[in-house]
């Protein structure tokens, strides 16, 4: 491994478990473009992701072949942790910015050990990420671990507020509130009308698990007339929806795990979108994914289950149609009305691409990720940060 950095600013390294999200990308190329010495550190669990990161940072990937949310990860974070560990030392930076509990426990030793700096984001509290079955004494006590790790923390970083809840008890030094909005691929600001053939496209990229409501969506979608569904991602269900793809395509299609480049290619073709998570599972009550966005930033409508966090945005900006989770009726009222009324995707998706300019834009989030940096490294740089503007 070259542990050296591209030149001789504040030195970053960014750890994230996972290959397949552009979340901490996001962080590195934004840090990286304001004259940050950016060393990206991602566990590649499929060992297919590219290395090289960027013309600005430096990214290395960890290929160890892992499943993605399964409770048998267990068996590989000791191998992951002393792998992180030693890169982060060899590197040896001013800053450590690590996503999820299955980053922190190396971030927190640097740390402690050589008084430097770590900022930690929590897309998915670990705890409540759990499914029903594990004991609650096994979930109270890695809460308590985390909410440790979150009071050794500088800075942290939340996607959405109602997230506070999670770590209440815990003191962090500093709270950020940063969505999880894309980049704005629509730097004109126009919307591709979709509409393939007369066909409606519902477009789904992400976890293939039951959790996520897959099979209600693709029993409805065969059974009505004039509309299709594309699925990309990996996940347990990934044989179910290969099969049923091989079976029932051009209705049902399977595009495999494409780069999220596709992906916003993918929804900005699309006519709806969809994010469903299972609310029996505590930490989905919470979720705000980068998927509501993608669909506000690409003028989307999008379908939401009404137990979630998010589905408190899609109401507040009127982007979308709430249904609750599992109702297989309301799924397919919600599908049908969004088939038949092109004028209802509009004002949605309309109201949706406002919201995301307005409040939501990566821009903003990025602003927010540069001046927490600015108040808590004594090293930044200020004269050579990115005016970043805000919209109007």
């Amino acid at each position: 491994m070259n542990s050296d950095y591209r030149g001789k600013g504040t030195k970053v390294v960014v750890v994230r478990s996972r290959a397949i999200d552009p979340g901490a990308a996001k962080v590195a190329k934004a840090l990286s473009e304001s004259d940050f010495e950016v060393r990206l550190l991602l566990w590649d669990r499929a060992a297919t992701a590219n290395e090289g990161g960027s013309s600005r940072y430096v990214q290395s990937n960890y290929r160890l072949r892992a499943p993605y949310d399964s409770i048998s990860i267990a068996l590989y974070l000791p191998i992951w942790w002393l792998h992180e560990l030693e890169f982060i030392f060899k590197t040896n930076p001013d800053v450590v910015h690590v996503f999820d509990l299955d980053t922190l426990l190396p971030g927190v030793i640097f740390k402690l050990l050589r008084r430097k700096k770590l900022f930690y984001t929590i897309l998915d509290f670990y705890s409540a990420n759990f499914p029903p079955e594990i004991p609650a004494v096994i979930r109270g006590l890695i809460s308590i671990l985390e909410k440790i790790g979150v009071g050794l923390t500088d800075v942290l970083f939340l996607p959405h507020e109602c997230r506070l809840e999670q770590v209440e008890g815990a003191r962090p030094r500093k709270v950020v509130i940063m969505n999880n909005s894309p980049p704005d691929a629509l730097p004109d600001g126009v919307v591709v009308e979709a509409g393939w053939q007369a066909i409606t496209t519902l477009f789904y990229a992400g976890l293939l698990h039951k959790s996520r409501g897959l099979r209600q969506v693709i029993e409805t979608v065969k059974e009505i007339d004039g509309v299709r569904l594309l699925i990309a991602g990996d996940g347990p269900e990934r044989g179910y929806i290969e099969a049923i793809s091989r079976r029932d395509s051009p209705k049902v299609q399977y595009l495999g795990q494409i780069p999220y480049s596709r992906v916003i290619e993918e929804t900005r073709k699309a006519d709806v979108l969809f994010a469903f998570y299972d609310p029996s599972i505590p930490n989905s009550r919470y979720a705000s994914p980068n998927k509501v966005f993608e669909a506000m930033m690409c003028g989307k409508p999008i379908i939401v289950n009404s137990e979630i966090a998010a589905s408190t945005i899609t109401r507040e900006e009127d982007c979308g149609v709430m249904v609750p989770y599992g109702d297989s009726e309301a799924i397919r009222t919600a599908i049908r009305l969004l088939k038949n009324r092109s004028d209802l995707r509009k004002k949605l998706g309309t109201n949706g691409r406002t919201a995301y300019e307005e409040r939501y834009d990566w821009r903003i989030m990025e602003q927010r990720l540069l001046d927490a940096y600015k108040a808590a490294v004594p090293s930044y740089p200020p004269q050579t940060v990115r005016n970043v503007d805000r919209p109007a």
